[in-house]
């Protein structure tokens, strides 16, 4: 078997741990603390959010590990210890 590459994009500031593909919108995150979600189409960003800092200004950031979608909405789990659930807002 042989892969080749189609393309390739930067999904965030450092490790992508986690993406999930749902109605033509990717999300990723990872690493950052980050949520991102970019069009499966064009590979362009449609929006972020800092998603398991503890506080606004707390440099510590808080890996997210997973990311799913059920019912409609947005579900991410961190090192927090705390799974968190996400309106999805077009």
């Amino acid at each position: 078997m042989k892969f080749d590459k189609i393309y390739e994009f930067k999904a965030g500031n450092d490790g992508i741990l986690s993406i999930f593909i749902n109605n033509g919108v990717l999300y990723a995150c990872g690493e950052d603390n980050f949520i991102r979600s970019f069009n499966i189409s064009n590979y362009r960003k449609i929006s972020e959010a800092n998603a398991h800092s503890k506080a606004e200004n707390d440099y510590h950031q808080d890996e997210i590990y997973s990311i799913e979608i059920y019912d409609g909405k947005l579900i991410t789990t961190s090192n927090d210890s705390y799974i968190r659930i996400w309106e999805i807002n077009n």
